[in-house]
């Protein structure tokens, strides 16, 4: 509604002046509409939208006294909130709760009763996928592609292993703690020319101290995480103490014995990397590219190349324990 602001000045016959200005003052609450849930990576997502700005917030429960809070900080009008650490295969009831800058609330049930949804039950493993952006189509060297995703499933669809894959090119971005913590193991490829976010670092410390199993493989990571002054992921995280830079492999063997990588042996094929002139003028060669490791002294090497170098970490040793699980 408009309201006029009037003045009443005293010792001018007590009389109105006449209106000086108008105020719009918002009354009515946000309206909501579209709501709807989805799983995605393991968790419940719930999105709604609103017809102006207001904030996010669902409360749900798994029976209708519905006793937990997930809220988005801010306001929008396109909702998305990720409700996380879900029983899976439990009914839960939510509703949903917005409010416009004016401090106006709106609630939305379905008919007067809760919406409902079936917790997912997560995937046992969360490829994250960074591409090579650089070899991407309409990067630097897209005319030479780099080996693409496909190296990664195609291994894991042999073996059996029912995963996710969190590809950060499609996505915009890497997943965060919450989103990681819904799978046993994470396996990440990182990019090689290129660092990874400082939040997608801490993301995945969390997940190993909260009891994760990580696995990552990759050229150049200690590379880049000296050159972003991120060499405490490589020794708490990765629990590597030292690593001499493109020192190069081409066989992998595991350490005789070791429970993970005990009876490997193969030849390493370099043949799908990009080659060519521009490979050439940049003094690429690919069977450099691996780093010589030294572990931790709370971890133990699990390959090697073909001098006997290690080549890859393990952590913990075999003797030791701990919580989360990285090779």
């Amino acid at each position: 509604p408009t309201f006029s602001s009037f003045a009443k000045i005293s010792g001018l016959n007590e009389g109105l002046l006449p209106p000086i200005g108008t105020m719009l003052i918002d009354s009515a609450p946000p309206a909501i509409s579209g709501v709807v849930t989805r799983s995605e990576f393991g968790h419940q997502i719930v999105r709604w939208v609103t017809g102006e700005s207001a904030t996010s917030k669902v409360v749900y429960g798994r029976t209708n006294a519905v006793n937990q809070v997930a809220t988005v900080i801010g306001y929008s009008d396109q909702h998305r909130v990720l409700l996380a650490d879900l029983i899976p295969e439990e009914t839960y009831y939510f509703y949903i709760i917005s409010e416009d800058r004016a401090g106006n609330a709106t609630t939305n049930t379905l008919d007067g009763t809760y919406y409902r949804f079936v917790a997912p039950r997560p995937a046992s493993a969360l490829l994250v996928y960074n591409p090579e952006s650089l070899f991407a189509e309409g990067g630097l060297l897209s005319d030479s592609p780099y080996p693409g995703i496909e190296s990664w499933t195609g291994v894991l669809d042999e073996l059996g292993i029912d995963y996710e894959v969190w590809d950060v090119g499609e996505q915009s971005r890497t997943p965060l703690l919450d989103e990681l913590k819904a799978y046993r193991t994470v396996l990440w490829r990182p990019e090689e020319l290129t660092a990874p976010s400082p939040g997608f670092l801490t993301a995945l410390n969390g997940y190993v101290k909260g009891g994760g199993g990580l696995f990552v493989a990759s050229f150049d990571l200690p590379t880049r995480l000296k050159e972003m002054n991120q060499t405490n992921f490589l020794g708490d995280v990765l629990h590597v103490a030292s690593a001499q830079e493109d020192l190069g492999a081409t066989v992998l063997s595991g350490v005789p014995g070791d429970p993970i990588g005990g009876g490997i042996q193969v030849d390493l094929d370099y043949s799908e990397f990009p080659s060519g002139l521009v490979i050439e003028l940049l003094g690429i060669v690919w069977e450099n590219g691996p780093d010589h490791l030294t572990a931790k002294t709370d971890a133990a090497p699990v390959f090697l190349e073909e001098t006997g170098r290690t080549v890859g970490v393990r952590y913990p040793r075999t003797g030791a324990d701990s919580a989360g699980r990285v090779v």
